[in-house]
């Protein structure tokens, strides 16, 4: 069976994993959550995701700002990676007008709170198939990840560099699981990623937006279990 690291995205946890997370571990594979803290660059996120896993090899299922990290340890790790989960992720730089939008948001968080913030720009642009469940499991990974947390985040968001070419030139397996409606990282990017990789299986979720995992997590469960068991047949 296999190892899985999780690593999570912005102002979250994987804590909306828990389906895939308890299906995967059920079936015996070892699944480890990875937590980034208040690292505040991509080689101190990349630094936790080695602690977490001891450095042995395993497959990164990385959601959105986890794949930025994904990206690093392809770089400066690639004999601790054995094949790449994209999950609602992107392989370009910060886009012209970012860092701007993003200081609004950490002021706005500063002054009237992450939830407010979150329920003001945020959650309307998450979810194809909101419930008030779904909403308030955000909101709570959010304040676990606290503001300073989000500080730090995005301050890796902004420096974080262009990948394509790391996709190019990895030798490893992806998967890009991805939804129909997510305007964060829309389908047009998917595709982007997906051309440049060597080894690569695409899945495009309807009625899924940036938080696939909870908008379709029986799909994402079963795309990511399928995924694993096609490479354990290549292995064999």
């Amino acid at each position: 069976m296999s190892k899985i690291a999780f690593l999570p995205g912005t102002l979250c946890n994987n804590a909306h994993f828990s389906h895939t997370i308890n299906a995967l571990q059920a079936d015996g594979h070892q699944c480890i959550d990875v937590h980034f803290g208040h690292a505040n660059c991509l080689t101190d996120m990349a630094a936790a995701v080695l602690n977490a896993t001891q450095k042995q090899p395993c497959y990164l299922a990385a959601f959105s700002m986890g794949g930025m990290v994904a990206f690093e340890l392809l770089r400066q790790h690639p004999e601790t990676v054995k094949g790449v989960i994209l999950i609602s992720s992107n392989a370009h730089k910060d886009k012209p007008g970012g860092e701007m939008v993003r200081r609004e948001h950490l002021a706005v968080a500063a002054e009237d709170g992450l939830e407010h913030m979150l329920r003001q720009y945020y959650l309307p642009k998450y979810q194809a198939r909101p419930t008030p469940q779904s909403q308030e499991l955000i909101v709570e990974m959010a304040q676990q990840v606290g503001l300073e947390g989000y500080k730090a985040q995005l301050r890796v968001l902004a420096e974080r560099p262009d990948s394509y070419q790391t996709i190019a030139v990895a030798s490893v397996p992806f998967l890009l699981i991805s939804g129909e409606k997510d305007p964060l990282c829309p389908p047009a990017g998917q595709q982007r990623m997906a051309a440049r990789a060597k080894q690569v299986k695409q899945i495009l979720l309807a009625e899924a937006g940036h938080f696939v995992s909870l908008d379709q997590p029986e799909a994402v469960t079963e795309s990511l279990s399928q995924w694993l068991r096609e490479q354990q047949v290549c292995k064999d």
